[in-house]
């Protein structure tokens, strides 16, 4: 298992906001919730309900989803639209 902070625009580690690597898994945990999980063998990703609890943890999602995962993530409207119906390889929480 790997635990790194993420990386804020200026190059600096960011407390409370990390990426943990578990094999094929990729985990987004803000502060102590579970926020999505990569798995990145099927391209699948778990979404849980604190993914939108505050704007800070909604900055460092867009960041993970956008570096970590296949998808984009441009806004919340956007990103729900894309992949909150169903989508194969999204699962909400």
């Amino acid at each position: 298992m790997k635990i790194k902070n993420m990386i804020n625009a200026n190059g600096n580690t960011v407390p409370n906001q990390f990426i943990i690597t578990n094999g094929l898994i990729k985990t987004f945990q803000s502060y102590e919730s579970t926020i999505a999980e990569y798995n990145t063998d099927t391209q699948e990703i778990t979404i849980y309900p604190d993914w939108d609890y505050s704007k800070t943890t909604m900055k460092f999602f867009k960041q993970f989803i956008n570096e970590e995962t296949m998808f984009g993530y441009e806004s919340k409207a956007q990103f729900l639209k894309a992949y909150g119906n169903n989508h194969m390889r999204v699962f909400f929480k």
